[in-house]
């Protein structure tokens, strides 16, 4: 069965090891961006309860020409 759920501290370890797999990113780096990100926008499926696949949709916000803003989405570390 896949399951995809929104990743909390405790998948720590299941994140560390997908992305240095896919990146090869230090693992500091990968904390940093973990809590910039904030765990609730990170992405993990799982199959048969093993970790498979990742991702960050961290929301940010834009400056437009002009000073406008808009909020807006991206995907990082898709593994």
């Amino acid at each position: 069965m896949l399951q995809i759920k929104r990743a909390v501290p405790g998948d720590r370890d299941a994140i560390q090891t997908l992305w240095q797999a896919e990146f090869r990113d230090a693992p500091d780096f990968i904390d940093a961006f973990c809590a910039w990100c904030g765990w609730e926008q990170i992405f993990l499926l799982r199959e048969e309860g093993v970790p498979r696949a990742m991702v960050a949709a961290p929301l940010v916000e834009l400056t437009l020409p002009g000073d406008g803003m808009a909020r807006a989405g991206y995907l990082y570390a898709l593994t």
